[in-house]
Formats: structure tokens, sequence, C-alpha cells
């Protein structure tokens, strides 16, 4: 051993070999679940792709605690996507609208 050299806590010497994976032919949904597939790709993004906390609250206008607050007490459609909530602009879009008062003209 020189100096400067690591050392290997097995005692082995370094292997500096790639070892080569096979070729992924097509996606683990797409072979094993076709129909789910072809469902998922609804939600693949576009103009329609699904919007963060953060990115709604910034449409909004409002903080994302505010956001996760609406999600929380149900006034806001979202999609829980394992630990993230993820809202759909056109989910966004009718939450605007409820909400939207008309003023009346002054006569």
């Amino acid at each position: 051993m020189q100096e400067g050299e690591k050392i290997r806590s097995d005692g082995a010497a370094p292997s500096h070999e790639s070892r080569k994976f096979a070729p992924v032919r097509s996606p683990f949904v797409t072979r094993l679940l076709p129909e789910a597939a072809a469902r998922l790709g609804l939600l693949q993004g576009g103009n329609d792709g699904l919007l963060s906390v953060r990115e709604a609250a910034e449409q909004l206008g409002l903080c994302t605690a505010t956001v996760y607050d609406l999600c929380a007490d149900g006034a806001l459609a979202h999609i829980r996507i394992l630990n993230a909530i993820r809202i759909a602009p056109a989910d966004l879009a009718d939450f605007v609208a409820l909400r939207r008062v008309s003023v009346a003209p002054r006569e």
C-alpha cells in the first residue's frame, strides 16, 4: 500500500470494470398493464399537466400553507400521489369560478 491510497474494508482490489445491463424494451407499466398505461397517458405533461402546491399558490396569489389548508378542508380538489399533492388546472379554474363574486351595477 502506498501513501494516499484508500483502504477498502473488504481488502479486495479496486474494480474498474463497467457492468452491462440488458436494454429496457418497454416501460414496466406498458408491458404488464397495458390498460393502466392507456389511462396514465392522460396524466402525462402537455398543457393540462398537474400543478404542484407551489404553482397553484402562485396562480392564486396565496401562500402554500393556505393551499394545503384548502386541500385538507376539501375546498380544493386535488390528487395525492404518495406524499405529494397535485392539482389539475381544471380543478383550480373551477375553484376560482365557484368563488367568483359578481357585483351588481349601481343605478
